[in-house]
C-alpha cells in the first residue's frame, strides 16, 4: 500500500548547497520507516519502491560507469515542514511476488560524523590540552575539519559555559564517538544536560532552551511508521 498521508518523499542530488531533484516518489513509496533520536537527530530512514528492471539499473551503483543514487539526499516532509533528512546509504534488489523492487536504506546526517577521524595533534587543529575551552569550540571545529556534509552555518550550536580546559583529543577517533563518549556526558556548570541533534545543519541545545528550540525539537522526537 503507498502513502496515504500529507508526506512528500524526495530524492536530491547530494549538492547540499544547491541541491537539484531527481525523484518525486510520494506516490510510489511503501512501507516507510524512519526515527529520530537524542543524540543524533534524524537516525534511520528505509522504504521500498516498485519498480520495473531497467530503471532498477538507473538506481543501482556500477563500479566505475555510475553511483547511482547513492549518498543522495532523502528529504521526507509534512505541509512544507522537513520531518527527516539524510543521505541514501544502500539500495539493494527486492523481489516480491513476481514482481521487481528496490528497498531503500538510509541514514541521518548524523551518520555523516563517522565518515572521517579527528584528531586534534592533525594539521592546524588547536591543541585542547592548554587554554581555556568549551564544549561547542571543540565540536564546531570537528564538523569543519571532518564533516564536510554538515552545513558550515553553527549559528544553532549552542554555546555553554562549563570550562573543559585539559582534554585530551589526540588519539584519532570519529567526531561521533567523540561527543558521545566525551562531550556528551559533561554537563554545563548550572549542571543542565546537552543534547546533539544533526540535520543538514548541526544542533547542540540544553534542557534550559529546550522552549526556544520547540521546532527543531518536536521533530527530532518523533518516530512514525507507515506501510
Amino acid at each position: 500500500m503507498v502513502l496515504k498521508t500529507g508526506l512528500r518523499v524526495l530524492l536530491f542530488d547530494n549538492d547540499l548547497a544547491s541541491p537539484t531533484l531527481l525523484d518525486d516518489l510520494t506516490s510510489r513509496v511503501e512501507k516507510l520507516r524512519f526515527a529520530t533520536a537524542l543524540h543524533g537527530g534524524f537516525k534511520y530512514a528505509n522504504f521500498s519502491l516498485a519498480s520495473s528492471l531497467p530503471e532498477a539499473w538507473e538506481y543501482l551503483a556500477e563500479a566505475g560507469k555510475t553511483s547511482g543514487r547513492h549518498f543522495s539526499r532523502l528529504l521526507i516532509s509534512e505541509e512544507q515542514r522537513t520531518i527527516w533528512e539524510g543521505r541514501i546509504t544502500d539500495i539493494r534488489f527486492a523481489y516480491s511476488g513476481g514482481e521487481i523492487g528496490l528497498r531503500f536504506t538510509a541514514q541521518g546526517y548524523w551518520g555523516s560524523l563517522r565518515d572521517q577521524f579527528y584528531s586534534d595533534d592533525d594539521g592546524s587543529r588547536t591543541d585542547w590540552t592548554s587554554g581555556s575551552h568549551t564544549a561547542d569550540d571543540i565540536i564546531k571545529e570537528m564538523l569543519t575539519a571532518e564533516c564536510p556534509s554538515i552545513n558550515s552555518d553553527q549559528s544553532n550550536i549552542d554555546a555553554n559555559s562549563r570550562d573543559i580546559a585539559g582534554i585530551n583529543l589526540s588519539a584519532r577517533a570519529y567526531p561521533q564517538d567523540i561527543i558521545i563518549t566525551k562531550l556528551a556526558p559533561i554537563s554545563d556548570s548550572d549542571n543542565s544536560m546537552w543534547f546533539f541533534p544533526f540535520g543538514k545543519i548541526a544542533s547542540r541545545i540544553g534542557k534550559s532552551v529546550l522552549s526556544r528550540h520547540w521546532i527543531i525539537v518536536s521533530a527530532l522526537l518523533i518516530r512514525r511508521i507507515w506501510s
